[in-house]
């Protein structure tokens, strides 16, 4: 680094997309940080094609955190590659009460609307669970309202359900957790990104329905436009 006058030295936090739920994360470059015990930190940098989340790790020299942390705020305000979560509010917001009732949604005259209907035993290994979905979306607001119901022998071994963008690969990454409880029905709504309202209308979203003794085993059909 000083050969070289570098403050910092900047290279992909990981080598790869994050794996599905309870999969183990290889080709990771944070080791250098631990390793060397020279201080990092990690910015947004944008997403690959199928929405993943691509972080890039800054590397500075001893004691330069103060130096970092410029470096990765400039990135970060001059890029803007972060994208807030939609369930997040935003920074100084006043609490709001927790409850338990599902968040309201109104659906449009022109509101679109898809089903997705999951079987256990149409899996390459049989799950015993089933899952229904029925999506609701507003196009002018990009809300999506969902209606989940599970069936079958043992749903309650459901461990969670979510909602999947795929880009040019049968499997996506997860882009909304629709719940993570065996509970039926399941409803609420999402606002989904620009991006994402093309890809749920040009048919590249799926649910899967996750079961708790292995991620592996699942229920998983893609949205549909409803006949009904």
């Amino acid at each position: 680094m000083d050969e070289n006058r570098l403050d910092a030295i900047a290279y992909p936090t990981t080598r790869r997309i994050a794996p599905r739920i309870g999969g183990n994360q290889i080709g990771t470059n944070a080791g250098l940080s631990a390793q060397t015990g020279f201080p990092s930190i990690t910015v947004p940098a944008g997403f690959t094609p199928s929405g993943f989340p691509v972080g890039i790790e800054l590397l500075g020299r001893r004691f330069a955190e103060p130096t970092l942390i410029g470096l990765a705020y400039a990135y970060e305000q001059s890029t803007r590659h972060r994208r807030p979560p939609s369930t997040t509010p935003p920074l100084g917001a006043a609490p709001t009460q927790s409850t338990n009732e599902a968040p309201r949604f109104s659906p449009e005259p022109d509101a679109l609307t898809f089903e997705a209907t999951a079987k256990g035993t149409d899996s390459d290994v049989p799950v015993p669970f089933d899952v229904m979905g029925r999506f609701t979306f507003n196009s002018r607001t990009r809300q999506l309202g969902y209606d989940v119901r599970t069936s079958g022998p043992s749903p309650d071994e459901i461990g969670g359900i979510y909602l999947h963008r795929r880009a040019s690969r049968m499997n996506g990454g997860v882009a909304y957790i629709l719940s993570k409880v065996s509970r039926s029905p399941t409803a609420g709504v999402v606002t989904l990104t620009e991006g994402e309202a093309a890809d749920l209308v040009a048919g590249k979203f799926y649910i899967a329905a996750i079961s708790k003794k292995s991620p592996r085993l699942s229920a998983r059909a893609n949205l549909a436009p409803s006949t009904r």
